[in-house]
C-alpha cells in the first residue's frame, strides 16, 4: 500500500512536469484534468460496434437485472409477538387466506413498497436475515415467524423476478460511457508508462554519471 502511494506520487509529479512546459494555468488539478483532455485523450475515437459489443459481452452483470421480490409482510410487535406470529403461521397451514392474517397483525414501523424490489432495498425495510429467508421461499409460500427488531414478521412471496439481462440496444448509452470509460484508462495507462520508461532511462543515466564523477 505505501509502495502503491509513492507510484501515484511519483506518476503525479511526471504529469505536471508535461503540464507546466505546456504553460497550463490554474491549480494543480485543473491543470491536470486540462492536460488529460487536451494532451492523453487528444484524437481518441469514440468506441466502435465491436468495441461496444466485447464490452458487452465481457461485463454480463452490469446489464442484468438482478432478482426481486414481491413481498407481503405480516408484522407482529410486543410482549406476546411470538405467539401471535406462531399462530398466524398455523393459521395460514390450516388453510386460512394470508389476508386475514394481516387483519391481525400491527401496523409496520416503516411500510414495505408494494411491488417487486432487489434484495438490497428490501434489506432496508425488513433487514438482512428476513431477505436471506426469502431465498428459501416459492411464489405462493410464506416464512415462519422471522426475528426482527421489537418483535416478528411473516412474509408471504407474491412473486419472484428472476435476473435477465438487458438487450444492448437498451443499454446503449450506459454502454458507450462505460466503455469511453475504459478506453480513456488505457489510453491514460499507456501515457504513463511511456512516461514512466523515460524518466526510469533519465535516472539510471543520471547514477552512472555519478558513480563515474
Amino acid at each position: 500500500q505505501r509502495q502503491q502511494v509513492l507510484d501515484d506520487l511519483v506518476d503525479q509529479r511526471l504529469m505536471l512536469q508535461q503540464v507546466n512546459e505546456l504553460g497550463l494555468v490554474g491549480t494543480h488539478e485543473v491543470k491536470l484534468r486540462q492536460f488529460r483532455k487536451q494532451v492523453i485523450l487528444a484524437g481518441v475515437q469514440e468506441p466502435d460496434e465491436t468495441q461496444l459489443r466485447r464490452f458487452y459481452d465481457d461485463h454480463p452483470s452490469l446489464f442484468t437485472k438482478h432478482k426481486s421480490y414481491h413481498i407481503d409482510p405480516a408484522w407482529f410487535f410486543g410482549e406476546n409477538s411470538s405467539e401471535r406470529a406462531l399462530f398466524a403461521l398455523t393459521s395460514l397451514e390450516e388453510g386460512a387466506d394470508f389476508a386475514a392474517i394481516q387483519a391481525l397483525a400491527d401496523e409496520a414501523v416503516v411500510k414495505v413498497p408494494d411491488g417487486p424490489l432487489p434484495p438490497s432495498t428490501l434489506r432496508n425495510y425488513i433487514g438482512p436475515s428476513a431477505v436471506a429467508a426469502l431465498e428459501d421461499l416459492e411464489i405462493g409460500e410464506w416464512s415462519k415467524p422471522l426475528s426482527v427488531a421489537g418483535g416478528y414478521l411473516v412474509v408471504l412471496v407474491v412473486d419472484i423476478g428472476v435476473g435477465q439481462r438487458q438487450p444492448l440496444e437498451e443499454v446503449r448509452l450506459t454502454l458507450e460511457r462505460l466503455c469511453r470509460k475504459q478506453i480513456a484508462a488505457h489510453v491514460t495507462e499507456e501515457f504513463m508508462d511511456n512516461l514512466r520508461a523515460e524518466a526510469s532511462i533519465f535516472t539510471n543515466r543520471a547514477l552512472v554519471e555519478l558513480k563515474g564523477a
